[in-house]
C-alpha cells in the first residue's frame, strides 16, 4: 500500500513543462490585464486645475478623437481678462504695469489687475495687440465672457510690495508671514494678489520696511532672532 501510494504522489506532481505553460498563461493574463487597465484609465477625463464648466462640446455617445475637445473649463480663482491694445500705444506698455478693470455690469465696483502678457504679434487687419491682465486678488463676480473696461497705468506701481513667493505662508486659517519685531518672530496676517515670476504681491497687512522671515520653515513664532544685512552670507 505505501509504495502504491508513493506513485501516485509522483503521478500527481506537474511535470516541469506544465509549470512553465500555467507561468506563461498567467504571465499573457497579467499583461492583458494591465492592458485593459491602461485603456480604462485613457477614458477618464481629469481637469489640470479647480475650475467651472463653461461649455459643454461634445454629448454622452459621440465618438471622439484622442486630441477632440469635450468640454470647455474657465479657472475662476484668478481670471485672465484680454484686451485689444491699439499697437501705436505699445510702446508705453510693459509687464508689470497697474491696471484699473471696471465692468458695465458693476459700474460702482473697479478691479485692480495688472500686465501679465503682451502678445509677440499685432493683428495686421485691426492694427491691435493682445494684452493679458490678471486681477491682483480674487473677483468672486466676474464672469467668463464678461466685458470690461481695463485702464493702463503708464508708470509703475510705485507703491508695490513683492515678497518671496516662499516667504508666504499659506493655511487653512488665512495668509501670513512671519516678521522679525524687537527681535522676536511674529506672525502677521496679510492679503496678497497675483503672483508672478519676481514673487507674491503684498496688497495690505506689512509695510515696506518690515523685516520680513524668508525662510519662515527654519524658525517659529516667539523664537528670538537678528536680522541679516544684505550683504551678509544667509539670509533670515
Amino acid at each position: 500500500a505505501g509504495g502504491a501510494a508513493r506513485v501516485e504522489t509522483v503521478r500527481k506532481t506537474p511535470s516541469v513543462e506544465r509549470i512553465s505553460l500555467a507561468r506563461s498563461r498567467l504571465d499573457e493574463s497579467l499583461a492583458a490585464r494591465d492592458a485593459a487597465l491602461a485603456r480604462l484609465a485613457t477614458s477618464d477625463l481629469s481637469a489640470p486645475f479647480t475650475g467651472v464648466i463653461t461649455e459643454i462640446l461634445s454629448r454622452p455617445g459621440t465618438l471622439v478623437g484622442p486630441n477632440q475637445p469635450v468640454l470647455r473649463i474657465t479657472e475662476m480663482l484668478i481670471p485672465e481678462v484680454h484686451v485689444d491694445a491699439d499697437e501705436r500705444d505699445l510702446a508705453k506698455i510693459a509687464v508689470g504695469q497697474p491696471t484699473i478693470l471696471v465692468t458695465d455690469v458693476y459700474p460702482d465696483k473697479s478691479i485692480d489687475a495688472e500686465v501679465v502678457q503682451i502678445a509677440p504679434r499685432a493683428d495686421p487687419q485691426r492694427g491691435v495687440v493682445r494684452v493679458t491682465l490678471h486681477p491682483l486678488a480674487e473677483v468672486t463676480w466676474l464672469r467668463s465672457g464678461m466685458t470690461v473696461d481695463a485702464t493702463i497705468a503708464l508708470g509703475p506701481r510705485s507703491t508695490e510690495l513683492v515678497l518671496p513667493t516662499a516667504a508666504i505662508i499659506r493655511a487653512d486659517e488665512g495668509v501670513y508671514v512671519y516678521v522679525v519685531d524687537d527681535g522676536v518672530v511674529r506672525q502677521i496676517g496679510i492679503e496678497v494678489g497675483h503672483s508672478r515670476k519676481e514673487g507674491t504681491v503684498v496688497l495690505s497687512g506689512i509695510a515696506d520696511s518690515s523685516d520680513v522671515v524668508l525662510e519662515p520653515l527654519k524658525t517659529k513664532v516667539g523664537e528670538r532672532v537678528r536680522p541679516r544685512a544684505a550683504g551678509e552670507s544667509r539670509e533670515l
